[in-house]
């Protein structure tokens, strides 16, 4: 038995801004995938564990994480089928790397044994506090167009990153370090970032502008 835990930050953020969240279970068949892309007007893929690397053609380093490679399978299913229906997507840490990975892109698994000189991405216990800051790579991302800003203080808590970009996936954000923060997807409406809004959303307004923005699309089928 699958034991799956989620935050209710995402849930009560989700409320606040007018939307009606629907948890999905991770072990739905087919049949209830379509059901669900039917019902849902958008959908968030959330944080959670490391993503099992042979999906995307690697082996274990060893610093990856638990993970649960049914459970990434079918989320990957139900994130390919609310992209073929064109639903809003809101990636959030695993949920942003796990929709590269859906995409045909990889990851860099262990941060602090990859990468030479980084800090700030694991904020340990300081959940709504900002670690590092973020830059906004242009004025024509959705990103920007949310926000209105060049950089943005981000909280952070992972040790995954993007790695080779899947098909379409373009970045809109970046850490000074060059970890890639927020990406969009050509043609979609889809919008993933590293951090974690939904910890800060309820005392910054810069996050809470994202979930509701992402409601907005929801409501409007609009593309940001």
């Amino acid at each position: 038995m699958t034991k799956i835990v989620l935050n209710t930050d995402y849930t009560d953020v989700v409320s606040k801004v007018g939307g009606l969240p629907v948890i999905i279970p991770p072990t739905n068949t087919p049949d209830e995938m379509e059901i669900y892309t039917d019902l849902c007007d958008g959908f968030i893929f959330t944080g959670g564990r490391d993503i099992a690397p042979i999906i995307y053609g690697e082996v274990p380093h060893p610093a990856c994480g638990p993970f649960d490679l049914a459970v990434d399978r079918c989320t990957i299913q139900l994130i390919l089928l609310a992209i073929q229906k064109n639903k809003p997507i809101l990636g959030i840490c695993r949920g942003m790397q796990l929709i590269n990975v859906a995409l045909g892109g990889s990851l860099h698994q262990d941060i602090p044994s990859q990468f030479k000189n980084t800090s700030g991405h694991d904020n340990g216990l300081f959940r709504s506090e900002p670690s590092h800051t973020v830059e906004i790579i242009d004025h024509t991302t959705p990103l920007y167009k949310i926000l209105n800003k060049d950089t943005l203080e981000v909280n952070s808590f992972h040790h995954q990153a993007v790695c080779r970009l899947g098909k379409g996936v373009n970045v809109c954000a970046s850490a000074p370090d060059g970890i890639v923060e927020a990406f969009t997807v050509d043609e979609y409406n889809i919008l993933a970032v590293q951090w974690h809004p939904e910890m800060m959303a309820f005392e910054n307004n810069n996050m809470l502008c994202l979930f509701e923005s992402f409601i907005k699309q929801c409501k409007n089928k609009e593309k940001v």
